[in-house]
């Protein structure tokens, strides 16, 4: 993280207990599991097949996500 911050370099991390409020702190743009989904549906590397594929396994593995589907997630993400 102190190499993001001095260098304006961004931060990806799904553990955002641990990087949250120290990015929000010193500037730094973090991404989240969620929004690297996204930006694959926006490149067309993912479907969104795909990325709820990965939900279901993150999430059954025991990991936390915020929503059970990309649409879902897009959703709250998209200001109206």
């Amino acid at each position: 993280m102190a190499v993001a911050k001095y260098n304006k370099h961004y931060i990806a991390s799904s553990n955002l207990k641990d990087i949250k409020e120290y990015c929000l702190r010193n500037g730094i743009t973090y991404l989240t599991t969620m929004d690297i989904l996204v930006d694959g549906i926006s490149t067309g590397i993912f479907s969104e097949k795909d990325c709820d594929k990965f939900i279901l396994e993150v999430k059954q593995k025991g990991s936390k996500l915020p929503t059970n589907t990309i649409k879902e997630y897009r959703k709250i993400k998209t200001p109206k």
